[in-house]
């Protein structure tokens, strides 16, 4: 990690704004200073509330507060990122007299948030709207990100939101309810995660790359184990009270490229495939979908997967293409097993009205 830390952005704002002033840290990571220290910036006073560094006698630390009114003699570098993502340090800084990059300047670009209160931004117009205190981490290296979290979420279990590129956003409605652990992170740009209400996530894990989209409409429900591999240009949609089972995978895409040794074109991820909204792979679940255990739902080869709505899949199904609606499917590759069906949710019901109004026929085949 240390050869990341110190970036050009860093040592540019230091020769543009300290003139002439004492280069001081407020906090104590040796790499950074030794890395300082070799860009011809020595560090011989650092500022701290650290009880510990505070009572060694090898290193000039002083208590933060004596900080306070001396901008004039101390342009401040940060080498790390409290919990908060930087919020205190930023509010102690500004209370004292100092402006942020004029006076002051954190060193990573990687920003770790354990606590919202509110909202939360950065200079470098990253976003987070939403109240968490505990069970959540939301990890920023990248611009430009925004992350939206309602009211009423409830975080049972760990959620870690990891964000490695620029311009992406990520929604989670209100009411959700998070067990277990779950992940989201999305490793590159212009991803788009929409979560509705009433949505449970059970140890599940979402991986997105650049210019996805995953939409999961409200009252979804997803069992443990359950992954989410989006692979760029893709798009995953959920319509309203989907279930799925434990160890489910979604995936778009194979995540890499196949040619025809004849002709020498991709086969499978070229942007001929591309539809009109600019998707190389599309999978679908319309409302009230039932996903068995350890199933597979892939979309590849520039093919849309859509399942209609009130349909079962069975479970270690392999499914690659689209199904209609109210029908069982099942097998590897999946098939359709039986038409004219419905489920409900109430387990030993002997009331077709507990369908939740997913009573239909069966129509053609929608592939």
């Amino acid at each position: 990690m240390a050869d990341r830390i110190l970036t050009d952005r860093v040592i540019e704002n230091i020769k543009k704004y300290s003139n002439g002033r004492e280069i001081a840290a407020y906090g104590y990571i040796p790499a950074v200073n030794q890395q300082l220290e070799e860009a011809g910036y020595e560090i011989k006073t650092f500022f701290t509330s650290n009880r510990d560094l505070l009572s060694k006698e090898n290193i000039n630390c002083i208590e933060y507060q004596y900080m306070k009114g001396k901008c004039n003699l101390y342009y401040i570098v940060i080498p790390l990122f409290l919990d908060d993502g930087g919020t205190t340090q930023r509010r102690i800084l500004e209370q004292y007299g100092f402006k942020e990059i004029q006076d002051y300047i954190f060193i990573p670009d990687t920003v770790t948030i354990k606590k919202c209160i509110g909202n939360y931004q950065d200079i470098n117009g990253n976003t987070v709207d939403g109240n968490f205190d505990k069970n959540v981490s939301v990890i920023i290296h990248g611009k430009d990100n925004h992350i939206i979290i309602e009211p009423n979420i409830i975080f049972k279990g760990r959620i870690t939101i990891e964000l490695l590129g620029n311009n992406n956003h990520i929604k989670i409605g209100k009411n959700c309810i998070f067990e277990s652990i779950n992940e989201v992170c999305l490793k590159s740009d212009n991803n788009l995660i929409d979560i509705g209400n009433k949505c449970v996530f059970r140890g599940n894990r979402i991986g997105a790359f650049n210019d996805s989209y995953l939409k999961i409409s409200d009252g979804c429900d997803f069992g443990i184990g359950t992954k989410f591999t989006i692979h760029a240009y893709s798009k995953i949609l959920f319509g309203i009270d989907c279930m799925i089972s434990w160890n489910v995978v979604f995936q778009t895409g194979d995540g890499h490229s196949l040619f025809d040794v004849i002709t020498k074109e991709n086969i499978n991820s070229s942007n001929k495939f591309r539809d009109s909204e600019g998707f190389l792979y599309t999978i679908i679940l319309q409302e009230h979908v039932w996903v068995g255990r350890d199933a597979m739902i892939f979309s590849g080869g520039g093919k849309k997967v859509e399942i209609g709505s009130g349909s079962v899949i069975g479970a270690r199904s392999f499914v690659k293409r689209s199904f209609p609606n109210n029908c069982s499917i099942a097998g590897i590759p999946a098939k359709i097993i039986r038409r004219n069906v419905a489920w409900s949710r109430k387990n030993h019901s002997e009331n077709i009205e507990d369908c939740m109004g997913y009573v239909r026929l069966t129509e053609e085949n929608i592939d």
